[in-house]
């Protein structure tokens, strides 16, 4: 952009001769984009976007295509000034793109809900990533609109925890308020969570009662957390913001002392089908307590610790994330009480590639002969991982020393295992 600031002088003075009397195609501005000189080709895209001139669209979508990822930028945010349905597939391709995403992101904003059919169309397609339809999401999210929110509000049942994730922000943050008609599918995704909740608590009891050490109850505390704020947040688009605001703030902060104030509050504000399932979920009470309430509105087993890990690696990637799974294999792996060939086997098919990573390692640690025998087969890892023979034990150590950072002290551990996931550790 600063490169840009430099150029502006001669861009200002292109611009000047394009904008004199001139016909619908004016030769000058179709030979600044033939001209190949970066300044001329700035200068024309400038002259389209500020005029929203559709005659050169051809130029600008093969432009979108360029070599120089800064004339593509450039291009992509000129597209999104075209009031032209011609540029949406190809500014939805570029969301995948790590440098050109925020461009194609800005570009597809701009053009509103004229591209919310194809940005659907796109979400649903069999080979969209997971990067591609969380990216749609947030700009489904940015353009707002009931329109928008209602297609947010039908992937409340998507099954893929990532998705739901953001579906449930970006509701939020848009401050959506459901109908009548539209509460019910809600009212379904908090009933969902606060199973998912009762099960987390018995693993809490099961983990207290005979500890495998490692992170594993730091990382089940964080699981915890991640579906107390999800719940209020769903709460809060059927319920008075304001009052959810108020509960969430003294139910999610540990140092709070009004949590049964916020209990009577939430007990007045719930009603059927919602209130006795939370008003158990939320009570300011002993988690063992808490499970003999819940029982008759869930079933939740207090399990034996090896079978719980074996469970935990096998859950719904809906109902647990990622790092605690790291943290299972990483005591499977190093403590031979808890060492399971087959567990860890399995995990080397996990979608997640780091899980698939760390569980090749682990194998190849404590059995290199069957590591040799699995390897043989295609779809499982071989051992990438660089200047290190424990990766779980790294992922698991450099996440937690980053969360007792100041700098992170906000940042919940699954996202922090994410940022850990994409580095390289020091050999």
């Amino acid at each position: 952009r600063n490169k840009l600031g430099l150029q502006a002088a001669f861009i200002r003075e292109r611009l000047d001769r394009f904008s004199e009397e001139r016909s619908e195609m004016d030769p000058a501005i179709g030979e600044a984009f033939q001209s190949g000189v970066r300044n001329e080709v700035y200068a024309a895209l400038y002259h389209v976007a500020s005029e929203r001139d559709p005659a050169y669209l051809p130029e600008v979508l093969t432009l979108m295509k360029d070599q120089d990822v800064n004339v593509r930028s450039v291009a992509i945010s000129t597209a999104g000034q075209v009031d032209s349905l011609r540029v949406t597939g190809s500014l939805i391709e570029n969301l995948e793109h790590p440098v050109l995403y925020a461009s194609a992101w800005s570009a597809l904003v701009n053009q509103g809900e004229g591209v919310l059919d194809e940005l659907e169309s796109t979400f649903h397609k069999p080979g969209s990533s997971l990067l591609l339809q969380k990216r749609i999401l947030f700009v489904l999210s940015a353009i707002g609109g009931d329109r928008a929110m209602q297609m947010m509000l039908d992937k409340l049942e998507y099954h893929h925890r990532e998705v739901f994730t953001a579906v449930v922000a970006g509701l939020y943050e848009n401050y959506f308020q459901a109908s009548e008609l539209q509460i019910a599918s809600i009212q379904a995704a908090i009933l969902r969570l606060v199973q998912t909740g009762a099960w987390n608590f018995g693993a809490k009891i099961s983990i207290r009662t005979e500890n495998p050490g490692g992170y594993i109850e730091e990382a089940l505390n964080q699981e915890i957390w991640d579906v107390n704020e999800t719940i209020l947040m769903l709460l809060a688009l059927i319920y008075d913001r304001q009052s959810v605001h108020r509960i969430r703030t003294n139910l999610l902060d540990k140092q709070a002392e009004d949590r049964g104030m916020a209990i009577q509050l939430l007990e007045l504000l719930l009603d059927d089908p919602l209130k006795p399932g939370l008003i158990a979920y939320f009570s300011d009470i002993l988690i063992r307590e808490k499970i003999d309430r819940l029982q008759s509105h869930f079933r939740v087993d207090l399990i034996p610790v090896r079978l719980l890990l074996k469970k935990i690696l096998n859950r719904d990637g809906m109902q647990l994330g990622d790092f605690i799974r790291i943290c299972v294999l990483e005591r499977m792996g190093n403590v031979a009480g808890y060492f399971d060939e087959q567990q860890i086997i399995a995990q080397g098919f996990h979608p997640n590639p780091k899980i698939r990573e760390t569980a090749a390692q682990l194998l190849r640690k404590n059995d290199p002969g069957q590591y040799d025998l699995v390897t043989e087969r295609l779809d499982f890892p071989d051992n990438s991982f660089p200047g290190h023979d424990d990766s779980a034990r790294w992922y698991v150590n450099t996440t937690i020393n980053l969360a007792s950072w100041k700098l992170f002290k906000d940042v919940g551990i699954s996202s922090l295992f994410k940022l850990v996931s994409i580095l390289q550790p020091f050999s």
